[in-house]
Protein backbone atom coordinates (compact mmCIF):
# COMPACT_ATOMS: atom_id res chain seq x y z
CA UNK A 1 0.00 0.00 0.00
CA UNK A 2 1.58 3.62 -1.15
CA UNK A 3 -0.02 5.32 2.12
CA UNK A 4 -0.97 3.15 4.85
CA UNK A 5 -3.72 4.02 6.97
CA UNK A 6 -1.56 2.61 9.92
CA UNK A 7 1.80 2.76 10.10
CA UNK A 8 3.86 0.90 12.97
CA UNK A 9 7.23 1.57 14.35
CA UNK A 10 8.23 -0.94 16.86
CA UNK A 11 11.67 -1.07 19.20
CA UNK A 12 12.46 -2.37 22.57
CA UNK A 13 9.00 -4.05 23.41
CA UNK A 14 7.25 -0.62 22.49
CA UNK A 15 4.65 -0.26 19.89
CA UNK A 16 4.27 3.29 18.05
CA UNK A 17 1.39 2.81 15.71
CA UNK A 18 0.20 6.17 13.98
CA UNK A 19 -3.25 6.89 12.13
CA UNK A 20 -1.73 8.35 8.75
CA UNK A 21 -5.22 10.04 7.48
CA UNK A 22 -3.75 13.77 8.54
CA UNK A 23 -5.74 15.37 5.48
CA UNK A 24 -9.22 13.76 6.83
CA UNK A 25 -7.88 14.40 10.66
CA UNK A 26 -7.17 10.80 11.06
CA UNK A 27 -11.31 9.69 11.55
CA UNK A 28 -12.04 6.26 11.74
CA UNK A 29 -12.70 4.28 8.87
CA UNK A 30 -13.87 0.98 8.48
CA UNK A 31 -10.59 0.08 6.99
CA UNK A 32 -8.43 2.00 9.25
CA UNK A 33 -10.35 0.21 12.16
CA UNK A 34 -9.57 -3.39 10.90
CA UNK A 35 -5.81 -2.35 10.47
CA UNK A 36 -5.84 -1.07 13.68
CA UNK A 37 -7.56 -4.60 15.16
CA UNK A 38 -4.58 -6.46 13.29
CA UNK A 39 -2.03 -4.59 14.12
CA UNK A 40 -3.04 -4.58 17.50
CA UNK A 41 -3.64 -8.21 17.56
CA UNK A 42 0.29 -8.88 15.19
CA UNK A 43 2.23 -6.94 18.10
CA UNK A 44 0.43 -7.74 21.29
CA UNK A 45 2.83 -10.27 22.68
CA UNK A 46 5.47 -8.33 22.15
CA UNK A 47 5.05 -5.25 23.08
CA UNK A 48 5.33 -3.84 27.03
CA UNK A 49 4.17 -0.46 26.13
CA UNK A 50 1.82 1.27 23.20
CA UNK A 51 2.07 4.74 21.94
CA UNK A 52 -1.56 5.27 19.91
CA UNK A 53 -0.84 8.63 17.94
CA UNK A 54 -2.04 10.64 15.05
CA UNK A 55 -0.19 11.79 12.05
CA UNK A 56 -0.95 15.63 11.37
CA UNK A 57 -2.25 18.03 14.16
CA UNK A 58 -5.34 15.68 15.47
CA UNK A 59 -5.34 12.20 16.64
CA UNK A 60 -8.56 11.57 15.69
CA UNK A 61 -11.84 13.42 14.64
CA UNK A 62 -13.99 10.35 15.41
CA UNK A 63 -15.91 8.04 12.53
CA UNK A 64 -15.55 9.01 8.72
CA UNK A 65 -19.15 10.13 7.82
CA UNK A 66 -18.55 9.84 4.25
CA UNK A 67 -17.73 5.78 5.13
CA UNK A 68 -20.74 5.51 7.28
CA UNK A 69 -22.65 6.62 4.49
CA UNK A 70 -20.90 4.24 1.88
CA UNK A 71 -22.01 1.01 3.84
CA UNK A 72 -25.12 2.24 5.17
CA UNK A 73 -24.48 2.68 8.84
CA UNK A 74 -26.28 6.64 8.91
CA UNK A 75 -29.65 4.97 7.28
CA UNK A 76 -32.47 3.87 10.20
CA UNK A 77 -31.38 1.10 11.86
CA UNK A 78 -28.24 -0.93 10.92
CA UNK A 79 -28.08 -4.70 11.10
CA UNK A 80 -26.18 -5.95 13.26
CA UNK A 81 -24.40 -8.27 10.23
CA UNK A 82 -22.47 -4.62 9.43
CA UNK A 83 -18.97 -4.82 8.35
CA UNK A 84 -17.61 -3.54 11.77
CA UNK A 85 -19.32 -5.48 14.20
CA UNK A 86 -17.31 -8.39 13.52
CA UNK A 87 -13.88 -6.53 14.05
CA UNK A 88 -15.20 -4.35 17.46
CA UNK A 89 -15.47 -6.99 19.83
CA UNK A 90 -14.99 -5.82 23.11
CA UNK A 91 -13.12 -9.05 24.07
CA UNK A 92 -10.18 -8.79 21.27
CA UNK A 93 -8.60 -5.98 23.64
CA UNK A 94 -9.04 -8.35 26.47
CA UNK A 95 -5.71 -9.65 26.46
CA UNK A 96 -3.54 -5.87 26.70
CA UNK A 97 -5.28 -5.11 30.06
CA UNK A 98 -4.64 -8.82 31.64
CA UNK A 99 -1.28 -8.23 30.96
CA UNK A 100 -0.95 -4.67 32.07
CA UNK A 101 0.58 -3.62 29.87
CA UNK A 102 1.26 0.11 29.52
CA UNK A 103 -0.98 2.60 26.91
CA UNK A 104 -0.27 5.85 26.01
CA UNK A 105 -2.33 8.26 23.43
CA UNK A 106 -0.63 11.34 22.06
CA UNK A 107 -2.13 13.96 19.02
CA UNK A 108 0.43 13.90 16.56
Amino acid sequence: MANPEITLEFQDSVSVVTLNRPSALNTMTTNLIEELFSVLKRVRNDTRALVLTGNGQTFCAGGDIRDMQSIGLLESRPEPSVKTASSMKPGDLRSWRAAKKSWLITSG
